[in-house]
């Protein structure tokens, strides 16, 4: 079996929308007598409610794992993006202190 791929279903009920299906396809080949290859049939399958149990499987993994995580990685996290928030904050700030004294422009 082929891996699932993604195909947009047209919608006209939807103006212009569509539904999202995956698909996998089946190749089975049919022999001639000299054992080469005469016929493949191939078999399409639906794989759209799999592909969304695999992603549901996925995020819930996911979430279990950082439900593991100790808290104080939480912490740690939370204060590294609280530095880099102020970091673009005074980079903002710099950057407008630059346009209004017009010398932006003269680097």
């Amino acid at each position: 079996m082929m891996e699932a791929r993604k195909y947009n279903i047209p919608r006209p009920d939807l103006e212009g929308g569509a539904d999202i299906k995956y698909w996998s396809s089946i190749n089975t080949p049919v022999l001639a007598e000299n054992g080469e290859v005469e016929y493949i049939i191939r078999r399409v399958e639906d794989q759209t409610t799999a592909v969304h149990q695999e992603g549901e499987r996925k995020t819930l993994e996911q979430e279990r794992d950082l439900s593991l995580l100790p808290p104080s990685i939480f912490w740690q996290l939370s204060a590294r993006m609280d530095i880099s928030n102020a970091s673009i904050l005074l980079l903002n700030a710099f950057l407008d202190i630059l346009k209004r004294n017009s010398t932006l422009n003269q680097w």
